[in-house]
């Protein structure tokens, strides 16, 4: 991996129980045309300050970098405020109720018909009410608007351990370096004067000198490390180190 100014790596921050189980986020990638969303995939037992590469994903196809912040249980939510009722709210509450009592009593009261009856004579006069306010019935049409639903494209996401082509070769079969002594590039080849023999394979380690302690006539150790990837829709996002699947293998040179 080649070395990130921490300035350019892009960080997010999830839970325990988040990193323990894995899980996707969200992050916006810099561009010039403006900021990218782009959703990764956190690989479950990712430990705090793990680094995270993007292949491709950064600005005209560069790599980017996420490092992965894990919160602390201290880290506790602010307490959301109680909604309080005031104090003046039920009192008022039933004078608004008793005024509107009276009101609605004294305005049917002035409405009622009243009759006369005459002290002086026989005849009595009655007063008709007729009700001066006249309804109509209320009336409205409804118009159903159109609306378009749009689906999106359904995303994929996959993940794979990285193939190596040292994979292919068993104990008792043959590696040349096509690389430096510094830098070896090893690649299955026919056993020959000069080809390394694979004496024994360790695996779930990167400790080449301590993984081959032990075993017999042993003159160098190469390292294999593999790599989780991470794919959404056939892209590779990421790629984690994956100790489990990585191993050492025990060389003689011939």
């Amino acid at each position: 991996m080649s070395e990130n100014p921490e300035d350019q790596v892009l960080r997010v921050q999830i839970t325990a129980a988040e990193a323990a189980r894995g899980t996707t986020v969200k992050i916006h990638v810099p561009n010039p045309a403006g900021a990218r969303e782009l959703t990764i995939r956190i690989p479950a037992a990712t430990p705090n300050n793990a680094l995270l590469r993007l292949a491709g994903q950064g600005p005209n196809g560069t790599d980017i970098y996420v490092r992965v912040v894990i919160a602390t249980s201290t880290q506790k939510q602010a307490p959301v405020p109680r909604q309080s009722v005031p104090a003046w709210f039920p009192i008022g509450f039933v004078a608004a109720i008793v005024v509107a009592i009276i009101v609605f009593t004294q305005s049917h009261d002035n409405n009622r018909p009243s009759s006369v009856a005459s002290s002086s004579t026989s005849t009595s006069t009655t007063s008709s009410y007729t009700p001066s306010t006249s309804y109509s019935p209320y009336s409205y049409s409804y118009t159903p608007s159109s609306t378009t639903t749009t689906y999106s494209t359904p995303t994929s996401e996959s993940e794979q351990v990285e193939a190596a082509p040292e994979d292919s070769v068993g104990v008792g079969g043959c590696l040349q370096n096509n690389g430096t002594a510094t830098s070896p590039k090893m690649e299955p080849a026919t056993c020959k004067s000069g080809t390394f023999k694979v004496l024994a394979r360790k695996t779930g380690t990167t400790f080449g000198s301590i993984a081959c302690n032990g075993v017999a006539r042993t003159t160098h150790d190469y390292t294999v490390e593999k790599y989780t990837v991470y794919y959404r829709n056939g892209i590779e996002t990421s790629r984690i180190p994956n100790i489990s699947e990585s191993y050492v293998l025990c060389l003689r040179q011939l």
